[in-house]
């Protein structure tokens, strides 16, 4: 197939078999918490963060908009360079 990558290999959706995106995202958490999950270049250095680290992350940042003062059930957007 053409601009596929000879490596990949499609996987069944998951989505459907839970809940709801943080129930999805900790299912997979839990199945390889030390596998890579993102890469992301600083300072000209590829680094890559595992999924239990990306659910460190997002759980140092809720924790963070809760001392803010944003309650449960609030909306917010967060904004990146990506």
């Amino acid at each position: 197939m053409l601009g596929t990558a000879p490596d990949l290999v499609p996987r069944p959706v998951e989505g459907p078999s839970h809940r709801n995106v943080v129930a999805l995202f900790a299912a997979r958490v839990r199945r390889s918490a030390h596998q890579p999950a993102l890469r992301s270049k600083e300072g000209g250095v590829w680094r890559t963060m595992s999924w239990a680290q990306w659910q460190e992350a997002s759980r140092a940042l809720a924790a963070g908009l809760l001392r803010l003062g944003v309650a449960r059930g609030e909306r917010v957007a967060l904004t990146s360079r990506t």
